[in-house]
């Protein structure tokens, strides 16, 4: 091999990397994050674009698709600016785009402009799967084209982080990605560690060799760590290998600073923040790899320790947990969290905890709510489905389980609220059948009877275009029927106002739950736009006063779909169109709600967490009432679609704290790769009285 190549083409693994690829030979390259994809894919465009008649081309997955689908027109600008290759002017598909568009143009541009040309993918991730695999196909079927076409050269490399691999395990049809050969990044040997400092000029054998040996013994053999402990002591792995008088200073890994300076890096630090966000699991998970385990991982959390490398393979098909400083941050993690008596509550990120919802802070008279909303089951719902999907995900009710049984508080809560939008299609009753079982898995989780569930329907459980035989609304043509199907399902009458009256475990007052159905006009003609009907109001208000029959003393909450106050900013060009979504009568519900001396509305539909706290005269004072009457309103996001989830970007849900003071909520967003909720913020809103 010469020594005029890079020096990361001579590290053991990416040598083999570059060889294959050298012979015009497609690849794709499962290994963990942070294990030096990113400096390859770098590294490869600088040596082969300055060949002639070499084009190197680099797509990075997140640049190029948006909510799960490619963008034909993004891929064909990322040509455009890494190459003179001309694309012939398409029209980008409207739908669901999986590049074909793009894909035909660019198989033409490469017949005309022939030449020796290297595509490289990365980027992809968990929840990103789906547009990962078509762009992968995509070339894939082109370089079976381009086999029996003469004079032109189409190599692919792929950069997985397992992600890829978990995916096509799972799947059942067969597709040209198994044209692709796999090398899988493993731990370097001693000996290969010790070639590659001989080439480095690094004293004699026996000094390469303990420097090699000591070496993986702080870093386990993770790439990542050892690439970024040659590059903190000086070594440029774009660079050739350098001469004996210009070779970088190596002597500190002989030092005792090694090891420190190691866990000083930066990618210790991301490692341990992805443990941080589930502890208690991650690091149970990675302990039971102590002895190695058979390799693919059986479960969710394993897998996603392989992706991070903190699972490493041992053999092909054995995954073992890294040792060195890696085994040495589980150890101490999960010390930390042995060292409790019972799993902490805080939902504060690291640091002083200063609320245990587990042990002193609920109080008999407290309540204790799980509010989710928008799970949109249908073809971007995140999660695992019995009827679709592949292992490598977990269930929704696994995620929120796991959540709530890291703060010990899942036998404590007393009601699941999910205020509208189960289904993506009201139309398409298989999807609420799909819903049913993400619900009932939930509920038994939590141990809730059917009357501790409070539903309300939302504008996507409707069906907007109904067939011929199906009972429609009059005022709208919109049919309800699947929606009320479910309702029975989940064993409950349908109606446009329910009351939900939860006991308190001790002698304080009750929690009443008003649901109501705030989709009087939602369809064609006024979509995303919430009404209350006249005959909720005043159903609602006789369901209150028939209970008031049994005992006043409760406090009372209500649940719509709908937003009442701003919870997004639409730009000009949707406020031209009209394509706002608001709730019409939202001066109304305030109203009621003030009456009915109702302290917070719940609602979801804009995928947006927000809580607001408002004070509004709409009733006339009484006695010596206060004249303003505070209200609070928040918001879920959405549970669980895989797109479409606006700024905050993440899905979530509330764990809701009902004080005698107080109520707080408890924010919880997914994690970046979809393994855990984890925490987004924490809000107390005083009460008085």
């Amino acid at each position: 091999m010469s020594k005029e190549i890079p020096a990361l083409f001579h590290f053991p693994g990416w040598s083999h990397v570059w060889s294959r690829l050298e012979g015009r030979r497609s690849v794709i390259v499962h290994g963990p994050q942070f294990c030096g994809q990113r400096l390859f894919s770098k590294t490869i465009q600088q040596s082969w674009s300055t060949r002639a008649d070499h084009r190197c081309l680099q797509f990075h997955l997140p640049s190029v698709s948006r909510d799960g689908q490619l963008l034909s027109s993004e891929l064909a600008d990322r040509v455009g600016k890494q190459c003179d290759l001309e694309l012939k002017p398409f029209d980008p598909v409207v739908g669901r785009d999986r590049g074909d568009a793009f894909f035909d143009a660019f198989r033409e541009a490469l017949e005309a402009d022939t030449g020796s040309t290297l595509v490289v993918i990365r980027g992809g991730r968990r929840g990103l799967e789906e547009s990962y695999h078509a762009l992968i196909v995509g070339f894939c079927d082109l370089q079976v084209y381009f086999q029996d076409h003469q004079g032109c050269d189409l190599t692919l490399l792929v950069l997985d982080d397992y992600s890829m691999y978990f995916y096509e395990n799972w799947r059942y049809e067969e597709t040209s990605i198994s044209d692709l050969h796999p090398i899988y990044l493993r731990v370097p040997s001693a000996k290969e560690l010790t070639r590659f400092l001989g080439r480095l000029h690094f004293g004699d054998d026996t000094d390469a060799a303990d420097a090699a040996d000591r070496l993986l013994h702080l870093t386990g053999g993770h790439h990542g760590l050892i690439l970024e402990a040659f590059d903190a002591l000086g070594l440029d792995w774009i660079r050739p290998l350098p001469e004996p008088e210009t070779a970088p200073d190596l002597s500190s890994l002989m030092d005792d600073d090694l090891e420190s300076m190691i866990e000083g890096g930066r990618i210790l630090h991301e490692l341990q923040r992805r443990l941080a966000q589930q502890p208690s699991t991650f690091c149970a998970e990675a302990l039971r790899h102590q002895k190695a385990r058979l390799f693919p991982p059986k479960t969710p959390d394993s897998q996603y320790l392989t992706e991070l490398g903190i699972l490493a393979r041992s053999g092909m098909n054995r995954l073992v947990m890294c040792p060195g400083v890696i085994s040495g941050v589980i150890e101490d993690m999960n010390a930390t969290v042995d060292a409790a008596k019972k799993p902490t509550s805080s939902m504060e990120p690291a640091g002083e905890l200063d609320l245990d919802l587990g042990e002193t802070e609920i109080e008999d008279d407290d309540f204790l709510i799980v509010h989710i909303s928008d799970l949109h089951v249908g073809p971007d719902f995140r999660f695992h489905l019995t009827t679709r999907d592949f292992e490598g995900r977990k269930k929704a009710h696994q995620l929120l389980r796991e959540d709530l049984d890291q703060f010990g508080i899942r036998p404590r809560v007393d009601a699941l609220v999910v205020s509208g939008d189960f289904v993506e299609r009201g139309a398409q009753f298989d999807q609420f059948q799909r819903a049913w079982e993400v619900v009932e898995a939930i509920r038994k989780d939590l141990a809730l009877d059917p009357s501790r569930v409070v539903a309300v329907a939302g504008n996507h459980d409707l069906d907007w275009q109904p067939k011929e035989y199906a009972k429609k609304q009059e005022q709208t043509g919109i049919s309800r029927e699947n929606y009320e199907t479910f309702y029975r399902l989940l064993g409950k009458e349908p109606c446009t106002a329910s009351l939900t009256r939860i006991p308190n475990r001790g002698s304080g007052p009750d929690l009443r739950i008003l649901g109501l159905d705030s989709n009087l006009v939602e369809g064609p003609d006024a979509g995303g736009i919430g009404f209350l009907g006249a005959d909720t109001l005043e159903t609602a208000g006789e369901l209150l006063r028939q209970d008031d029959l049994n005992g006043s003393n409760a406090w009372n909450w209500i649940v719509v779909h709908h937003h009442l106050f701003p919870a997004t900013s639409p730009g000009a060009v949707a406020a031209l169109g009209k394509r706002i979504s608001t709730f019409a009568n939202a001066s109304e519900l305030l109203y009621h709600a003030r009456r009915w001396r109702a302290e917070m509305i719940l609602h979801g539909h804009e995928h947006q967490p927000s809580i607001t706290v408002a004070q509004r005269w709409s009733y006339p004072p009484r006695g010596h009432e206060p004249a303003f009457f505070p209200v609070i309103s928040a918001g879920a996001g959405s549970f669980a679609l895989g797109s479409h989830l606006g700024p905050v970007g993440r899905n979530h849900y509330y764990i809701i704290h009902r004080r005698k003071h107080e109520i707080c909520f408890h924010s919880r967003i997914l994690d970046d790769h979809g393994a855990a909720f984890t925490y987004h913020d924490k809000i107390r809103v005083p009460l008085k009285g």
